[in-house]
Parts: structure tokens; sequence; C-alpha cells
């Protein structure tokens, strides 16, 4: 099937190899690449932030803000940790804050929660981008430690967990959740990101990283790859059920917002390593 006609293709893919970690990187790549491919995205269009720190992670979305245009389709990607701390703002109906692990804490015995970028900030940003079609896909959880391990994961897997304590001030860390699920029900999230979000778990689960990369996004390539899929709609279903018996029933991503979009977007196969 040929991609759907719209305006330009708009692309910005970011990973951090923190805390043992060693593909999101290289996920972040083959995100971009296949849908430049799939989309012929101009390499202007495109955005690919390695070992993203906070200020290039903002800059992007700004970036991405300033030129995608209402006729356009974006694509944006977060491949790293994710854990949650005490709400700083009393916005969040939990109680809890969803943090974006970037790699400015990276070899950091303590780190601020200042070093990184709230579910808050991302919001914020993302009401700014004005186009039609916004896919965000967010390939992250949050364990605290607490309830799962490495051990508990399939041979060769890693939980893309956070495990450091964080200090803000007097605050500590909060009790576990899952970062993507607390983000898809934070008011913020839900009211403020257009488009849809693709989640790689669900609550209390963990997100994992296998020897390609983060499961859930590397099932979605492959689904684009071989055409398996026809639409975003159909990919996201194979990806989901390919995670769910890849991490023997630990890890179902989930969606949220406007799934009329996933219908909306076909795909053209294509190759991607």
């Amino acid at each position: 099937a040929a991609p759907t006609a719209a305006g330009q293709t708009w692309i910005v893919a970011m990973g951090a190899d923190v805390q043992g970690l060693t593909k999101t990187n290289h996920v972040a790549e083959r995100f971009a690449a296949s849908v430049g491919r799939m989309f012929s995205v101009p390499a202007a269009n495109i955005r690919i932030n390695r070992n993203v720190t906070k200020a290039p992670f903002l800059d992007t979305i700004r970036w991405l803000a300033g030129h995608a245009g209402p006729t356009d389709r974006v694509f944006v990607v977060f491949s790293g940790h994710g854990f949650t701390m005490t709400d700083d703002n009393g916005d969040e109906a939990d109680g809890l804050d969803e943090i974006f692990v970037t790699y400015d804490v990276e070899g950091v015995a303590a780190p601020m929660r200042s070093m990184m970028v709230s579910d808050d900030e991302f919001a914020a940003l993302m009401r700014t981008v004005g186009a039609r079609d916004v896919v965000t896909v967010l390939d992250t959880c949050h364990s605290g430690g607490l309830h799962k391990s490495v051990r508990q994961t399939p041979t060769g897997a890693k939980a893309k967990s956070f495990n450091v304590a964080v200090w803000d001030s007097s605050r500590a860390p909060a009790a576990t959740k899952s970062m993507i699920r607390g983000a898809l029900e934070s008011q913020d999230l839900a009211d403020s990101i257009r488009g849809v979000v693709l989640a790689a778990a669900e609550e209390t689960q963990v997100a994992l990283e296998g020897p390609e990369g983060g499961v859930f996004t590397v099932a979605l390539l492959k689904s684009w790859a071989d055409g398996s899929a026809r639409t975003l709609g159909q990919s996201f279903t194979l990806a989901r059920d390919t995670a769910y018996r890849q991490s023997r029933n630990q890890q179902r991503p989930s969606m949220a917002g406007d799934a009329a979009i996933l219908d909306r977007i076909t795909l053209a196969p294509t190759t991607t390593r």
C-alpha cells in the first residue's frame, strides 16, 4: 500500500543508554530510518538525538513545533529509562510526576530531578506542536528496583527501569508505578499530546530491552519491514502481541489518544537494519 497522502512528515528519534541499556540509540536510528524510507522524508525533516540530554531533548521538540504544519504528520520516539517521583506542582491526580531519564544522569550517584525531563515539561512543549497526525512512541518504564528485576525477564533481556535514588530538594522517589501508564493517565499528557501515544507497557509492567533493542519498538519496525501490516493500527496490534509473547506475558503495550490516526496512516514495506 502507498503511504497516506498528507503534508510533510517529521521525525524526532531519541535514545539514552543509561544504567546498563545499550540499544536505545540503535533503535532510535532504526526508527528514523524506517519512517524516513516509508514516507520519503528529507534529511532536513529528521532529528536523531543519541544519548540525548535534557537541553537537546526539549530543544528538539521546540524545533518540531516550529516547523510542523497543520497538514503534516509527526513521529516522535523516546527509548530509555523512566520512573516516577512525587508531583511537584499538584497537577497530577495520582500525586506522581513521570520522568524521562536523559543521559545527564549517567554515572551520577544521586542525580537531581532537574537533570531529567518531566511529563509536565514534555506536555507543555507538545501542546505547541500543531501537526494533524502526531504519533508518539514511548519505549520506557519504571520499576524502582522494588518489584521487578532482570532475573524475572527472558534470557538476554533487560528491564528498562531506573534504579538510582533521585533527589529533588527534600523529595524522595515516589512509589513504584509504570512511567508509561502514568503518563497516559496524566491529565496533562492525555489532554495535551495531539494524536496517539503508543506505550511499551501497561501499569506495573516493565518495558524490556532485548539483544536488538526495546522489544516493543523492534516488533513495530519488523512489522513495517516485512509488509505484514498495511496500517499503523495493524502494526501496533502485531507489535503488542509480539512483545507480550516474547516477554513471557510480562509486557503488554498499550495505546491512548486518537485511534483513528492508526488506521489513517498506511504503510509501505521497507527493509530496516
